[in-house]
């Protein structure tokens, strides 16, 4: 049966979120700022108004598995954070009192939404998903996001907008150069199983550019031009224009104070103080 979320908060939860609420953060500002009521809209079809036990407001759930994708959180995680974290709490709209919807109850809400429900709006959700019995499909995509990102800039919150200029800088400058032209990888060439364990064989390691230049689908011209870009860099002067990059990124990251109205040619120099 369908519940609604109780806009109407008592007395004791506006005085807890009122006291341990912090003054800024994402969170509040995407509460205050995106109406979550079309949730109970768009799910109004899928309980009955009359029948079955109440359950938990569908917008409730909604924010819930919203913060497991923006904060990278899984059901179990996403379920124990909501009821020890009053922003998290407040974030999803529930009250002190309230109980906590568990991990099985947002995957059943999960399920019920369907692919279905999100293929046939007006507006048409793409869904993708792995191959029965093959849940590791995306591995490929996390291991290129250790190797291409973490390794370089760790695990922190790239939350202020003035990064996005200063990592595109680099990745669009000296860290392509860097990767494709002086760091080798290897392919997969052979997989067998023998008794019962598979063996793989691998070809010797290539840059990506030694690949360009032995493979021959492209063009004289281009392999040319390439040999000429090579023949240029050096990537102990790379290396080291990176790593220079990279403690103005971590010099951002680290300072306290807002950088949204700084230039991005003053990080670049270094002068962000």
């Amino acid at each position: 049966m369908l519940q609604r979320e109780d806009k109407q908060k008592d007395f004791f939860d506006s005085y807890v979120y009122q006291r341990l609420l912090p003054q800024k953060h994402i969170l509040l500002d995407i509460k205050e700022k995106i109406d979550f009521s079309f949730v109970e809209e768009e799910t109004k079809e899928l309980y009955s108004a009359t029948m079955g036990r109440p359950s938990f407001p569908p917008s409730v759930l909604f924010k819930m598995l919203f913060l497991e994708f923006f904060c990278n959180l899984s059901d179990y995680q996403v379920v124990e954070q909501v009821r020890t974290n009053v922003l998290y709490r407040y974030f999803a709209g529930l009250g002190i009192k309230d109980t906590t919807p568990d991990d099985t109850t947002l995957v059943v809400f999960r399920r019920r939404l369907g692919e279905n429900h999100f293929s046939q709006r007006d507006k048409p959700v793409q869904f993708t998903r792995s191959r029965p019995y093959h849940k590791n499909d995306n591995a490929h995509v996390e291991q290129k996001n250790w190797t291409q990102v973490r390794q370089w800039l760790g695990y922190h919150r790239l939350d202020k907008p003035v990064l996005v200029g200063l990592i595109n800088d680099l990745y669009t400058q000296e860290w392509r150069l860097y990767h494709n032209f002086f760091q080798p990888s290897v392919k997969l060439v052979e997989k067998k199983l023998v008794d019962g364990k598979h063996i793989k064989r691998y070809d010797a390691p290539k840059t990506p550019y030694q690949r360009v230049l032995d493979s021959s689908y492209v063009e004289v011209s281009v392999k040319r031009t390439l040999k000429k870009q090579f023949e240029n860099l050096n990537p102990f002067k790379l290396r080291k224009i990176m790593e220079s990059k990279l403690k103005n990124i971590f010099r951002v990251l680290c300072s306290k104070k807002s950088q949204a109205t700084i230039p991005l040619t003053k990080f670049l120099s270094g002068n962000i103080y």
